[in-house]
């Protein structure tokens, strides 16, 4: 039983160890985002499915990789990256977020 405990353990501090999240920001948009139309668009792609859209003139892109729990915890795991990027008024972004081999991905371009 003790070996399962310390097996159990390991495990679980990898995957905590494991999980990272990158935020890749491109240049900035010419001509300027409509920030606010942006943030609206954020808000709405809270949705429960991993269909892109076209938004606040932008194209809206998420996916998951290796089983990835639901769209919704990508969007939260990305949501300050992304508002960050509309913030600094960038044409593009995407977020990636990882624990351990799973993968989930948001951003628009």
């Amino acid at each position: 039983m003790q070996f399962k405990s310390s097996i159990f353990i390991i495990l679980a501090s990898f995957v905590a160890a494991s999980q990272q999240a990158s935020c890749h920001m491109g240049s900035p948009a010419q001509p300027s985002l409509d920030q606010q139309s942006m943030h609206s668009c954020l808000t709405g792609y809270r949705t429960d499915n991993w269909d892109g859209m076209d938004c606040g003139g932008r194209t809206w892109y998420k996916g998951e990789m290796n089983g990835w729990k639901t769209p919704q915890t990508c969007y939260d795991a990305c949501a300050t990256c992304i508002s960050e990027a509309i913030d600094n008024n960038v044409d593009e972004v995407q977020c990636d977020q990882w624990v351990g081999i799973i993968e989930c991905w948001i951003g628009f371009n």
